[in-house]
């Protein structure tokens, strides 16, 4: 969903090498953005090490950065509670 709100924004990753605009697709928000912060915010290589409250707490963190830098809002993050 996340990929979905950063397309619909105008917000495209670059090619490395050339430079081009690339659409998000499934799955490159969690590698690309959440992984890497999980680890530089938590500590954290990987998502299994994360307890039931992390994701949340690393959500908000990200919402705010998203909306404070980019002006976009990012979907709600599903829940199993």
């Amino acid at each position: 969903m996340c990929e979905g709100a950063l397309n619909k924004s105008g917000h495209y990753r670059y090619a490395a090498m050339s430079g081009k605009r690339i659409k998000w697709k499934e799955g490159d928000f969690k590698y690309y953005i959440y992984k890497p912060f999980l680890d530089v915010y938590m500590g954290k290589k990987s998502t299994m090490e994360q307890n039931t409250e992390e994701p949340s707490e690393v959500s908000l963190a990200l919402s705010a950065h998203f909306h404070t830098e980019y002006g976009v809002q990012l979907p709600s993050w599903p829940s199993l509670r």
